[in-house]
């Protein structure tokens, strides 16, 4: 760990800010969903190809920006009541893009506390699919991207949610039939919800039946499944598909692993309007996320700010100014996928 982590001023200025701000996470909210209606408004007024492809990259950003919020819930800093946490992630953010909080949380816990190890679940995950391996030939490596932003890859998104959603604890499929579908055994463990810890309650099921039950009642009763298709479906299947790609693609590979802060990657993208599409809500700032997780969103810009007071952070951890830059890196030849002694 950093030496300045260690003094009894960065203690206290860590303490004050491991504290949740719900009003302030409601306003993303409504600012986030505020957003997406104004693209869709636009979008019919101005009735043009361009327009509606303009809106299509605007609400595909802002779908993800509710998925940083599930990310966030997971990690139980919207709300210092886990029953309200878990709520909102849900309710406002993660059933609106066909994931749960409790899926992802079983998903992404055990990537922080096993990052790029044989236990980290992204690890495990890529090793099933050679989508995810690195290195790449540019070639492929772009080639993907254009099919994940046209929706061509969309069956990538739907194996995403599948395990980042609550179908794994419904279904409940044991180790050995994952291995007779052609999953190696790593994933197998991992997809294998039949241990009763992953039971879902009764109160998760009733959640889950109603959002979609009354989701569709109102798309069929107001006659607008056709603007759901146009403004939710398509976003959220090209735009979205392509920033989790990106993010996934980026966070992690091509480093050293030799310490904690040169496991991760931050990356303060220059230019304004990647930034401003790739990273809502400081998800860009990965590094220090993982060095302290129950850090809410609105304050990792000053953990960064404090971080870079230490030299050791500013030479050895994974810090990048360009998104570009970091996909030309997964296509040296050497990239490392996981720790070095695994």
């Amino acid at each position: 760990m950093l030496q300045t982590t260690k003094t009894p001023q960065f203690k206290e200025w860590l303490r004050e800010r491991h504290q949740t701000n719900l009003g302030r996470v409601f306003f993303d909210i409504v600012l986030i969903y505020s957003i997406i209606a104004a693209a869709i408004y636009f979008s019919i007024s101005v009735d043009t190809w361009w327009a509606y492809l303009l809106s299509v990259l605007v609400i595909g950003s802002r779908l993800h920006a509710l998925g940083v919020l599930v990310h966030e819930g997971t990690h139980y800093t919207l709300s210092k009541n886990k029953y309200v946490n878990d709520l909102v992630s849900d309710v406002f953010c993660a059933f609106p893009i066909f994931i749960s909080t409790r899926g992802f949380r079983a998903f992404h816990l055990p990537h922080h506390r096993h990052t790029r190890t044989d236990l980290d679940p992204e690890l495990i995950a890529a090793r099933q699919d050679a989508n995810y391996m690195w290195p790449k030939s540019p070639v492929k490596t772009y080639s993907m991207l254009i099919l994940d932003i046209t929706g061509l890859n969309f069956h990538a998104l739907l194996g995403i949610m599948f395990i980042w959603s609550d179908a794994l604890g419904l279904l409940r499929i044991p180790k050995a039939k994952w291995i007779k579908l052609k999953t190696n055994d790593a994933m197998a463990e991992f997809l294998d919800r039949t241990d009763p810890k992953f039971k879902l309650s009764i109160g998760l099921k009733l959640r889950i039946v109603l959002f979609y039950g009354l989701l569709a009642t109102a798309l069929t009763y107001f006659g607008i499944w056709k603007y759901y298709l146009l403004y939710w479906i398509v976003p959220t299947f090209s735009v979205l598909a392509f920033i989790i790609r990106i993010r996934g693609m980026t966070e992690h590979n091509g480093l050293d692993f030799k310490t904690e802060i040169s496991t991760s990657r931050t990356t303060l993208e220059k230019n304004p309007v990647l930034r401003h599409f790739l990273t809502p809500l400081a998800v860009n700032y990965h590094l220090e996320h993982h060095l302290y997780p129950q850090v809410p969103y609105f304050y990792l810009k000053e953990l960064h700010s404090e971080l870079k007071k230490n030299p050791e952070y500013l030479t050895g951890g994974g810090i990048s100014y360009s998104y570009l830059k970091n996909l030309q890196g997964l296509t040296v030849p050497g990239i490392i996928m996981a720790k070095p002694d695994r």
